[in-house]
């Protein structure tokens, strides 16, 4: 028998390096190590890199209660801790950035709470590993370019016809053993964000929490049931020695790629979706000509709602209409001060060719007097340099077009006069533009309001879902969700013929670890 796995052994000395430096399937080393040896065992290895820490920041509880303090009364407390928890949270490896600048809150939140939950770290990485599917995407009406899951994609149809609706969630289920808010963690993990999630992310364990390690490598060494051969069974003593005796390793995990099945619409269930109605307005604003195939499913927005919703029924006992509207209030705050965040780029882009060239931007005769310079400028590569520098990336984005000097007018003309940001409709707000260049203000405006009502939506179908299928699990701590995945764990163990550990036949016990 031939058992594949990854590792490497030897006194690592790194400490904390940011996690894209950790990528792969072993750690970086010195490639002269005379001790380095290689084993394959994905994504685990013995390590001297601490667990990741909270990182100290003074002014996180002062943005979490600016961000929360629209929300209602009721159940403040826990809905604050728990909202500002996974939404904020921060490590030494996952700096904590703007909130609509990208999801690095939310996975922080996951490290920490899975470094302090050994099982449940290990139960995460084994829901992975058996989900992963290897069917290389392919160009199809329901996939974008990048292989995407498009808007009008669907668990059970199209290119996704081999897996059924609900799929993910019955095999996090089955994993977790039946427990529900624990199968709703497994999928929360990396359902958050399809691109973010690219780089895997390192979970840290040392003391007794290598106990649970322990216990998932003798379940893999003899999940079949047969004896390994002489060679992988002194590779893999070696390995439990060393990570016995350092007591410490790290678990490398890994999501899904953004085009699998994960992340398609309708995964966690028929009817966890937003109506078909909804969507064929979304494409009708934002890809008129081309229609919903045109444009990402983000179901992630749901996955992550779910996620949440299950979590403020579970430990805030909140009712389903209550996440919901929780989860909508949640998803305008951010997209709200993601707008912000993207007009105050395109303000300092104004800027920016306003003093390159000398002109007014609302003289439209001046502007366009410039315009053949400014379309030249603006393909230099210094040029590039700059605009990238004011965040501005996607002008330049790999894997499509870049934006024409039209579309980046239109973005610079929205942020000073974003009307559906204003609720004023009228063109006599656009003081100092044209009638077609207001008009065409208008008509952005219309794709950030749909954009907003878009992710509400989704946000709030699967926080409600979330909550109802959480629902009977009323006032969870972290102690019991870790203690149910050492059971679903410690189950697995035994019937899937792993055998007794080395420290007995015992139960995994959350207290022991």
């Amino acid at each position: 028998m031939s058992v594949r796995w990854s590792l490497r052994i030897v006194p690592l000395i790194f400490c904390l390096l940011p996690v894209k430096a950790l990528a792969g399937a072993s750690p970086l080393l010195p490639t002269d190590s005379a001790d380095t040896k290689e084993i394959d065992l994905p994504g685990l290895m013995p390590t001297e890199t601490p667990l990741p820490q909270p990182a100290e920041d003074p002014s996180l509880k002062k943005k979490a209660a600016d961000l929360w303090s629209g929300f209602g009364n009721e159940k403040m407390s826990c809905k604050k801790q728990v909202l500002s928890e996974i939404t904020m949270s921060e490590t030494k490896t996952i700096p904590e950035a703007p909130l609509w600048l990208a999801n690095s809150g939310v996975k922080a939140y996951h490290q920490l709470k899975l470094a302090e939950s050994p099982c449940r770290a290990v139960l995460t990485e084994l829901f992975y590993k058996n989900l992963k599917k290897t069917r290389p995407p392919k160009r199809a009406a329901d996939r974008l370019s990048t292989g995407r899951p498009s808007l009008n994609a669907a668990i059970g149809k199209g290119t996704f016809a081999d897996d059924e609706s609900g799929s993910v969630l019955d095999a996090a289920m089955e994993l977790a053993g039946g427990r529900r808010a624990l199968a709703m963690s497994l999928i929360g993990f990396c359902g958050h964000d399809d691109q973010q999630n690219e780089t895997p992310l390192i979970i840290g364990f040392q003391g007794k929490s290598s106990l649970a390690v322990l216990r998932y490598l003798d379940a893999e060494k003899n999940k079949n049931g047969e004896p390994l051969s002489e060679g992988d069974q002194k590779k893999f003593d070696v390995l439990r020695s060393t990570i016995e005796k350092s007591g410490r390793a790290t678990l490398d995990i890994r999501c899904p790629k953004p085009w699998e099945s994960f992340y398609a619409p309708k995964s966690l269930g028929e009817n966890v979706d937003i109506p078909e109605t909804l969507k064929q307005e979304i494409a009708d604003i934002q890809a008129p000509t081309k229609g919903m195939g045109a444009l990402p499913a983000k179901y992630y927005h749901t996955m992550f709602g779910s996620m949440v919703g299950c979590r403020l029924s579970s430990v805030c006992g909140l009712s389903p209409a209550e996440a919901q509207k929780e989860l909508e209030l949640l998803a305008q705050s951010y997209r709200n001060l993601r707008l912000k965040g993207q007009s105050l780029k395109y303000e300092s882009l104004k800027k920016l060719i306003e003093s390159e060239f000398k002109i007014d931007w609302k003289d439209e005769a001046s502007l366009k007097a410039k315009e053949a310079e400014i379309r030249a400028w603006m393909k230099g590569k210094s040029t590039e340099r700059k605009i990238q520098d004011l965040g501005l990336s996607e002008i330049f984005s790999e894997g499509r077009a870049k934006m024409s000097w039209e579309a980046v007018k239109v973005s610079i003309d929205t942020a000073l006069y974003d009307l559906g940001q204003a609720g004023d409709k009228s063109v006599s707000r656009c003081t100092g533009l044209s009638p077609e260049r207001c008009r065409k203000v208008l008509e952005k405006s219309k794709t950030h309001e749909i954009d907003l009502t878009w992710t509400k939506s989704q946000q709030g179908a699967g926080s409600s879902f979330g909550a109802e299928f959480c629902a009977k699990e009323k006032n969870l701590t972290d102690a019991q969700l870790e203690q149910q995945a050492c059971d679903a764990l410690d189950k697995r163990n035994k019937s899937g013929g792993g055998g007794p550990s080395k420290e007995g036949d015992k139960s995994l016990n959350r207290e022991s670890l």
